[in-house]
């Protein structure tokens, strides 16, 4: 079976301890149940055709001397799959955007006014995959708006864990699924019931110095409809386009 290995953004861990209790003991069902529960979460989020999602995030990062801080930001992403996405993400006060609308994209950072377009394929998933690939551009959450995300960003070396059905993330309750990987651990509390959604997430880097950490708390809406300016782009006064330089 094989899993998902890269995250946005998104998804997070913490390494397992002998302090922390796995809920199911037989190593055959723990990974049978596990990957039901991701299967049911993927294949709700790709039946989801307008929707927001709020992340709340930290990244840990090493400044030296083996110390490690954590770094808070926050995302909102807004999804049409009929082919329409806009992000936008915040880190004190910068603020930066990235619109995918009718094959094509544009990215606008506000520190210094400057936006880039290019052209990408019309549907949402290759959009964004193309984005990532060509432009190095990395939409928030990625892994959860592309449709069979566990086909696309994968690796057949990881083990999977079941750690329990009686989890709690903010008031909701949530099985917990354990995801590790060579040289990443994910953990994921998926939402229980008839709308499985992943509520947190956790990505610990192995092979990192300080083994830092990437959390996301997320918070799911459906939509009817969006107004038209959600996902076009006007550039501000004073903003400059500039070209896209692609990813080597």
């Amino acid at each position: 079976m094989k899993v998902i290995i890269r995250t946005i953004w998104v998804l997070l861990v913490m390494a397992m301890t002998g302090s922390v209790a796995i809920a199911e003991t037989d190593p055959a069902h723990r990974e049978a149940k596990a990957v039901e529960v991701l299967k049911q979460m993927d294949a709700y989020t790709d039946s989801m055709q307008k929707f927001v999602i709020k992340a709340e995030s930290y990244n840990d990062a090493s400044i030296g001397a083996g110390l490690v801080i954590s770094n808070p930001f926050k995302s909102r992403v807004a999804v049409d799959r009929s082919g329409s996405m806009h992000s936008i993400s915040k880190s004190g006060s910068q603020t930066s955007e990235i619109y995918l609308h009718k094959g094509e994209l544009t990215v606008f950072s506000n520190e210094h006014k400057y936006y880039t377009r290019a052209d990408v394929p019309k549907t949402l998933t290759e959009g964004l995959i193309y984005a990532l690939e060509e432009f190095d551009v990395e939409t928030p959450i990625l892994d959860l708006l592309i449709v069979n995300a566990l086909d696309h960003f994968v690796s057949d070396r990881a083990d999977f864990f079941y750690v329990t059905g009686d989890s709690s993330i903010r008031g909701v309750d949530c099985h917990h699924v354990l995801i590790a990987g060579p040289n990443a651990d994910l953990q994921l509390w998926i939402e229980k019931g008839d709308k499985p959604v992943p509520r947190r997430t956790l990505m610990t880097y192995k092979d990192a110095e300080g083994v830092p950490r990437h959390e996301v708390f997320l918070d799911w809406s459906e939509k009817d409809g969006f107004d038209a300016s959600e996902f076009e782009f006007e550039p501000p006064e004073g903003a400059h386009e500039i070209d896209f330089i692609k990813a080597p």
